[in-house]
């Protein structure tokens, strides 16, 4: 028997990442029963077999991890008020909010259970704001709630969120700060920066070059094969570099962090949708690389502004299914070889079998029957 005293406290993300496996090993291969404290919820989560939940010296729940979560609904809100209230206004006030339930008041503590608390603390903490300023509470009309947003932030705070549409607004303003998380490593990469944006000019210029005679090959169409093969690169561009997109689901997962991000308050969709929106608009950026270069050595599209702005949509759209794939794909594999692996085995096998380099009239006859089959 090992017996564990908070054994990740004060670790970074990936440190406690690799101490929680060996704990799995040795619980697994060594058979060895494994006593742990903790304060981490996500922590308890993923090691535990058996959980009791002690609170002030008394066992208060005890069972696995899944049991004692399909007890509970949605998420639980707590909010500590600058004073009593003993009007019973606060538990009123709180009863009208959609989404919130069993709301109850014990001295200046606030609790509640919501289905969504990302959705309901905004409108919980208006609903508090509204009773203090009537003046319910104190004479002063002191505000009730005892929250950290500071005063410069606050107008970035949702008030009332009665309003419709209010939930679409907190879900595009998470996704939005994934995205910007994703933005954020991104360009504080120089060399992870130089690749992706150079990655598309190697593609044009390579294969522009190789191949710039199959004009000459009777039956291609066209006067230049730089026109030709410019769409097809951008595309190619927009499939292969969306298919490595679950990489930073799996980097997240073996660094802790989304056990982290988990179990805050928020729609669990918006790491999924913040992901997607990173991979188009950094996918967008090397598409329009490509367009430009493209451009420069002599391509031209139909409809001008038009066909340049259907080509970006296109590829942003095919970016965007392909990067949901590979997410899902790295949320059931959690690893990085297997990813790599299947995205290998599918882009470019996928790449050669289309048109990308070669007109459909010059393909041979099987590969445009297997094409077609798998159209």
């Amino acid at each position: 028997m090992l017996f564990l005293d908070e054994p990740t406290t004060g670790l970074d993300p990936e440190v406690r990442a690799e101490l929680w496996t060996e704990i799995e090993r040795l619980a697994r291969e060594e058979s060895m029963t494994i006593l742990l404290t903790t304060h981490y919820l996500e922590e308890a989560d993923r090691l535990a077999s058996d959980l009791a939940i002690v609170d002030r010296g008394r066992v208060v729940a005890t069972g696995s991890p899944d049991q004692l979560k399909s007890e509970l609904r949605g998420d639980s809100i707590h909010v500590e008020l600058a004073e009593t209230e003993p009007n019973g206004r606060v538990v009123d006030a709180l009863v009208q909010v959609p989404g919130l339930g069993d709301p109850s008041l014990e001295g200046r503590f606030v609790r509640a259970r919501a289905d969504c608390g990302a959705v309901a603390v905004p409108m919980v903490l208006a609903a508090l704001d509204a009773v203090g300023g009537q003046g319910l509470v104190g004479d002063d009309g002191a505000p009730l709630a005892g929250r950290g947003v500071s005063a410069s932030r606050r107008p970035d705070v949702p008030r009332g969120g009665r309003e419709g549409g209010s939930v679409m607004a907190v879900a595009l303003r998470q996704a939005w700060q994934i995205n910007l998380r994703y933005l954020r490593a991104f360009v504080r990469q120089p060399a992870w920066v130089a690749i992706a944006l150079v990655q598309p000019i190697i593609w044009l210029l390579l294969f522009g070059g190789l191949f710039k005679r199959v004009v000459e090959i009777p039956g291609f169409q066209g006067d230049s094969y730089i026109v030709f093969l410019t769409p097809g690169v951008a595309v190619m561009t927009a499939v292969m570099s969306a298919g490595w997109n679950g990489m930073g689901f799996i980097e997240d997962m073996r660094r802790g962090v989304l056990d982290r991000v988990l179990v805050a308050p928020m729609w669990r969709g918006a790491l999924n949708a913040g992901s997607l929106l990173y991979a188009i608009l950094t996918i967008a950026l090397q598409v329009l690389i490509i367009i430009g270069i493209g451009l420069a050595a002599g391509a031209s599209f139909a409809n001008d502004v038009g066909g340049v702005a259907i080509l970006v949509l296109v590829a942003c759209l095919l970016a965007g299914s392909v990067a949901a794939l590979s997410n899902g794909l790295a949320l059931v594999a959690k690893e990085r070889e297997t990813l790599i692996g299947a995205v290998t085995f599918v882009t470019l096998p996928v790449t050669f079998l289309s048109i990308t380099f070669m007109p459909p009239g010059l393909i041979p006859g099987w590969v445009r029957s297997v094409a077609r089959s798998i159209r």
